[in-house]
Formats: structure tokens, sequence, C-alpha cells
């Protein structure tokens, strides 16, 4: 059996990390072929969760015995690769690929997002390992533009999509049930948010605490979908604890992937600020008004052309409303929305394509 090792962001219980491991491993998994480990921040959560072996990313011995046990190193997906949130973060997912390479182990980068990376240094660091790497697939023409700026021309390169828009929500009682456990009523017109906490961007709490006030007094009612438990939990908790709680429903609790959509599908709009609610969304067909703190966000709200995209750093309250009530429940949006998952899913089938055929040369 071939063996294959996933490096990724995983076992922290970020959502759209998790979404990228679940789907990257529905897809592995259809080929029996493949022994498959996982590097993990929570090794027996991820191996009772996903049902595969699970290494503890931290754990030099068992690192290395991992890497140099595998036949094909994946280094996907996500934003691994960028030293805007951390240069250690960067170093290490390098340092892996390095390792690998030393083993003489081949190497695929899988629906990465990449970059930025601003230090000099780091950029040409990059590029020396990515330059070594045996293929490479990218989740969007940012990252492929950024790779080219560095430098990387060696392997092969080719833009795909994020595998997160292949999985699917919960249907019938298991719908029902998350829903009953939550205290969601699917008759409702929910406008969902997924906010985060981003101090970079100055009075950005007290923006979005007229934003929810505008937002309930236009009469929408709000559902929170925390995307990083606990961390954006405990930040719109905070937010809201002032506020008059009528209309506001806050999800307290950690989600599985498939309940994080199911949750989305309820929804009659979106306004998503991690990269990967933009992706649920866009799963779902659900419109949406993107608020962007890191250009991986901004880049795919270009690339689906949404009229509605702004920076927290500058967005004004009024203008965001009217986004709201410009998609809102609009079956425009969602044809063309639909008409882009498709697209969108069909790109990222091209992931495993490659990798099937990196495993036969």
């Amino acid at each position: 059996m071939t063996k294959l090792l996933l490096s990724g962001y995983y076992g922290f219980d970020n959502s759209g990390d998790d979404a990228i491991l679940e789907a990257m491993l529905k897809d592995l998994k259809k080929n029996k072929d493949y022994d498959i480990a996982v590097f993990s921040n929570h090794p027996k959560k991820t191996e009772k969760t996903y049902g595969v072996r699970a290494v503890d990313r931290f754990y030099l011995k068992k690192v290395l015995g991992a890497i140099k046990d595998c036949d094909l190193f994946i280094s996907g997906g996500g934003s691994l690769l960028q030293d805007v949130t951390s240069t250690r973060s960067l170093y290490y997912y390098l340092g892996l690929i390095a390792l690998a390479q030393h083993y003489k182990k081949k190497v695929y980068v899988y629906a990465n997002g990449i970059g930025p990376i601003k230090s000099k240094f780091n950029r040409r660091l990059t590029a020396k390992i990515l330059n070594k790497v045996d293929r490479i697939s990218l989740r969007d023409q940012m990252s492929y533009d950024f790779v080219q700026s560095i430098g990387v021309d060696k392997p092969k390169i080719q833009v795909t999509a994020d595998p997160v828009y292949a999985l699917d929500p919960l249907e019938g009682e298991k719908r029902q049930t998350l829903f009953r456990d939550l205290g969601i009523n699917e008759e409702k017109k929910y406008l969902g948010l997924a906010l985060r906490d981003w101090p970079q961007a100055p009075g950005l709490d007290q923006k979005f605490k007229d934003l929810i006030v505008g937002l309930r007094n236009k009469g929408y009612d709000l559902l929170f979908l925390p995307l990083h438990y606990p961390e954006d939990l405990t930040y719109v908790q905070d937010l809201a604890r002032d506020l008059n709680p009528e209309g506001l429903k806050i999800v307290d609790q950690s989600l599985t992937v498939s309940e994080m959509l199911t949750c989305v599908d309820a929804l009659k709009a979106f306004i998503p600020m991690r990269l990967h609610g933009l992706i649920y969304g866009v799963t779902q067909a659900i419109p949406m008004v993107a608020l962007s703190y890191d250009p991986k966000v901004e880049g795919l709200a270009k690339d689906l052309e949404m009229a509605h995209c702004y920076s927290v750093e500058d967005f004004q309250v009024a203008e965001v409303i009217q986004g709201v009530e410009d998609v809102f429940d609009n079956p425009d949006e969602r044809a063309y929305l639909l008409g882009e998952k498709e697209r969108l899913q069909a790109l990222a089938k091209k992931n495993l394509e490659i990798l099937q055929d990196l495993v036969e040369e």
C-alpha cells in the first residue's frame, strides 16, 4: 500500500482546517490502496473523528518516524505558508517539507493558499524549498501569482480549488435533531454572522456592536456561528454581553464540519469573516456579504465576483447593512452561487487526480 502522510493545521478545533482534512480524507479513502496518517495537535481526537492514524505534530521523534515511513508527504491544504500570523508557523511547515525532501520522499503541496510572505529572507527560503517539491496545486489565482513572483518555477503548478467545496450538510432526521439540540428554528429567516477578533483594526469591537444593533433594528434574526472554537464564541459572547439578547442566537458549542454546514444551510444570508465561512456559504449557495481581514478572503471574494466585500479596517456599518438588504434571500444570488459551486467542485477534483498521477510516477 502507498503510505500517505498529511500535514496541516489539524486538531485545533478550527472549522476551516477540520473541513479541509475531512474533505481530503473523503476523497483519499475511496482508494483502498492508500495507508493514511495525519499530523495532529490532538491525535486521539483526530483518530476517533476521522478513522485514520494520527501522529503528535510536536513530538519530534514521532514526526521523524512518520516522515521516514511514508511514501508521499502531503502539505495541505489551507494557508500554511505565510508569515502574517506567525513566522514560526511558516518555518514549521517548511521544515516538515524539507525533512521529507531530506529523506527522499515525494512531496505534494495540496490545494494550498500561499502568501503573503513579507520577509525577503522568508520569501527566498520558501522559494528554495518549494522549487524542490514534486507537485503543487493552489486553491486560488492569487496564490499562483504569488509563488510566481517569488521565483517558484521548477515543479508543475496548477490552480485548482479548496477541497471543502465537495462536502455536504446533514439531512433528514440528523438535521432536525441538530436544530432541535441547538434551539434553531428553521422557520425563521436567519442572517448568519461568523465574526472573529482582529486587534489590528482599531475600533472594530464597537463597529461590530453597531452592526449587530443596526441589523436587529432592521428586523433580522441573527445566528452567530463560531468557526474557531472557543475563541470565536468567547469573542461574540463578549460583544453581545451588553446588548439586548432579543433576536440574537449564539451557537455556543463546537460543531463538526457537517453540523456547521447544516447551520449555514439554514441561513437566508451570511456575513462571514473567515475564509471557510465564505466557502461554506458557496457550498450551500447562501447569499453573502464578506468582511475581509486577510488577502485570502478578499481574493476569494474577487474570484467569486462578489459585489459586497468590505475590509474590517475601514468598512462602514451602513454599507454592510445595505449589502445585506441587497442579497438577503435573493434568488439570483443563489442561482449564481450554485453555478460557482459546480465550477469549483470540478476544479477541486483535480487535486486528487494530481495525487494519483504522482503516486503512479
